[in-house]
């Protein structure tokens, strides 16, 4: 028991019979903590290489989910114009830009993108001035582009079609009390391909430790999505990181809202996430799904929810320091805010939030508020 406890065995743990018998118990005690020992030892070892052996077969799965979505990518029937590439070309050129080359893509849903492909520039890009240049001298209208940097050699400009739907977004954080940091982490975009997308990462607990987890996972997921691999794909990965980042047990939640700007569907994925708000016509529709967060299971997937958007709706994520509002009190106060700018509606619930949490127990708050509009 002694062994058991950590602790070293000694002469007078010995059963009375060795007690008695033994000519040299010291010896026999010596031997016992020796051998004891290298066993402990040896099966620590077999516990690590086994878990080493799991995280590599994980990493290998999420591997082998990123060359598939890759494969799927690759093998899609893709339909070129390069008269409005060429014509986009000529129309950047004509600006000044050192465009290197120019592809316009047919998507299978009938959406055309644009890549303008550019040597570095000090001069700053004059986006809207571009974006109105391409739209006359192709008869296509586009959105603003959105900068590609993956390649230091040369700056991409990923152009999209018009979408029929817009949304306008704005967040508002409130760090926990006693907290230097937030633990949450959020950001949204356009990601060129016909999809606005929010991400919302509430590291477990709070403090420096839970912001660098929450982070971590909003980081990479955003970087991933923006590289065009599937949500599937996303979670395996970002759960595998936080598995592997540190001995010390890594935990966030991860919650997901992607908008199709053509559809006009938004889909939710949730990881450990609060519930989402939606909010249509002063009616507040609430979608929760009950899940694990990411960094405790190794095979873990997004639970998930479609709705169909209308213009004008207001989507609403949060972490548990607001969602964690009374029902009633968050239902009324959203309805009252439906009509204002997505900045005040996040601003307004974030401090509603820090001013009904318990006395020292102000969790971080996040909100993220976000108006779609038809065009």
């Amino acid at each position: 028991m002694r062994r058991k406890r950590g602790e070293a065995a000694t002469e007078d743990a010995l059963p009375e019979l060795f007690a008695e018998r033994c000519r040299n118990k010291e010896r026999l005690v010596r031997a016992f903590n020796e051998k004891y020992t290298l066993r402990e030892y040896k099966k620590s070892a077999a516990l690590r290489l086994a878990a080493a052996r799991n995280l590599a077969a994980e990493q290998f799965t999420s591997i082998s989910v990123m060359l598939n979505d890759l494969a799927g990518e690759l093998g899609r029937d893709i339909v070129f114009s390069p008269e409005t590439g060429e014509k986009a070309r000529a129309a950047a050129e004509e600006l000044g830009l050192p465009v290197t080359d120019a592809q316009c893509e047919i998507g299978e849903n009938g959406c055309v993108t644009l890549q303008i492909y550019c040597r570095p520039t000090r001069e700053k890009l004059r986006l809207r001035e571009l974006t109105d240049a391409v739209n006359a001298a192709t008869g296509t209208e586009f959105s603003l582009p959105v900068t590609l940097r993956g390649d230091p050699a040369r700056t991409a400009l990923l152009f999209c079609e018009k979408t029929p739907f817009s949304v306008r977004a704005a967040a508002s954080q409130q760090i926990g009390e006693g907290q230097s940091v937030c633990g949450d982490a959020y950001d949204y975009f356009n990601d060129g391909r016909g999809h606005f997308v929010m991400i919302l990462s509430d590291g477990m607990g709070t403090g420096s430790r839970a912001a660098v987890d929450g982070a971590m996972t909003a980081n990479l997921a955003a970087r991933l999505l923006r590289a065009g691999f599937g949500f599937d794909c996303v979670v395996k990965i970002v759960n595998s990181a936080l598995m592997v980042k540190s001995k010390e047990e890594s935990l966030a939640t991860l919650d997901i809202i992607c908008v199709d700007l053509f559809a006009g569907t938004a889909i939710f994925y949730k990881a450990g996430a609060a519930a989402s708000l939606i909010c249509r016509s002063g009616k507040v529709i609430r979608v929760d799904r009950a899940s694990m967060p990411l960094g405790i299971l190794r095979d873990v997937e997004f639970e998930r929810a479609t709705g169909k958007m209308n213009d004008g709706d207001l989507l609403l994520m949060m972490s548990d320091g607001a969602a964690d509002l009374p029902r009633e009190l968050l239902r009324e106060r959203v309805s009252q805010l439906r009509d204002r700018k997505p900045e005040e509606i996040a601003s307004a619930l974030a401090v509603l939030a820090r001013e009904e949490a318990p006395t020292g127990r102000a969790d971080d708050v996040t909100v993220i508020a976000a108006r779609v509009k038809k065009r």
